[in-house]
């Protein structure tokens, strides 16, 4: 299964909760064995499952297809604001958010189902619209996807309530709770 996320934060708290799979029991696995009461236990697959489109969709013009020079452009102005760094991390952000498009429309006609991580922030927002275009595009036969919204709230031991504005805010039990 693909899993699918919009910013780098979102990608780097799945990938812990996924854990390794190879040499170890990963993060969320170590945590889960830590906290013997946990509910949760590391989630299902491989990190190199997870597709991260880190392309700021909240900002600037979203109706172009692919990824290409209006796009570009948004995350360089963005990015702009640190200038010692900022032209390396737009490229980056781009290379990620391509080889993710590729490998996701890839697997996607091979039949592979999606589960698309998304919150109500912006960023997640204007990227499901964006990703929904790129399937519609892709003309896909059948497409098997499911999507995961970030709960209001996350009830912790006690009656805490705990409140997320992004899945990079969670813990990697969290996720699969």
């Amino acid at each position: 299964m693909l899993e699918v996320v919009f910013s780098e934060s979102a990608a780097g708290s799945l990938a812990a909760a996924i854990g390794k799979k190879a040499g170890g029991q990963g993060q969320a696995g170590a945590f889960a064995q830590e906290n013997r009461g946990a509910k949760a236990a590391a989630l299902a697959g491989s990190r190199t499952d997870i597709c991260s489109f880190p392309l700021y969709l909240g900002f600037g013009a979203i109706d172009e297809a692919g990824i290409g020079p209006l796009r570009e452009q948004a995350i360089a102005a963005l990015m702009g604001a640190y200038p010692a760094e900022g032209a390396h991390a737009a490229q980056a952000f781009l290379q990620t958010a391509r080889s993710s498009l590729e490998k996701l429309l890839s697997r996607a006609k091979q039949g592979e189902p999606l589960r698309i991580w998304a919150s109500g922030q912006p960023d997640d927002a204007c990227g499901l619209c964006w990703l929904m275009e790129q399937l519609m595009d892709a003309r896909l036969e059948k497409l098997d996807a499911a999507l995961v919204l970030l709960p209001g709230f996350c009830e912790k031991p006690g009656g805490t309530a705990v409140l997320h504005s992004s899945w990079g805010e969670l813990t990697a039990p969290e996720w699969s709770r």
